[in-house]
C-alpha cells in the first residue's frame, strides 16, 4: 500500500492531498486509496446530486444493480467485476 500511495501521490500532488491517501481533483472527482488483498482497482464510489434520478436512468438502461437505502450499484456484465457505487451528495456539498 505504501508503494502505491507514493506513486499516486507523485501523480496527484499537484492538486494537493485532502488527506493522507485521498486527493481532490479541483472541483471534480476525488481519489482515495484503501487497503486491499491485492493490487488493482476494486471499485469506484461516485457521488451524485440525486440518487432517485440516477436510479431512474440506470433502470431505463438496464444497468441497475444492488440497491441500499443510501446507495445503488451499477450492474451489468460489461463492468467485468468492477464495483461502481453511487451515493447521493447534494449540490454544494461535493
Amino acid at each position: 500500500m505504501k508503494r502505491m500511495e507514493g506513486l499516486w501521490r507523485k501523480l496527484l500532488d499537484q492538486g494537493g492531498a485532502s488527506s493522507r491517501s485521498a486527493w481532490a481533483l479541483g472541483a471534480g472527482p476525488a481519489i482515495a486509496l484503501t487497503q486491499a488483498d491485492k493490487d488493482g482497482i476494486k471499485g469506484l464510489v461516485v457521488y451524485v446530486e440525486s440518487l432517485q434520478e440516477a436510479r431512474r436512468y440506470l433502470k431505463e438502461h438496464d444497468l441497475l444493480g444492488a440497491e441500499r437505502p443510501d446507495s445503488i450499484e451499477i450492474g451489468g456484465s460489461q463492468l467485468q467485476g468492477l464495483n461502481i457505487t453511487l451515493i447521493e451528495q447534494p449540490s454544494g456539498r461535493l
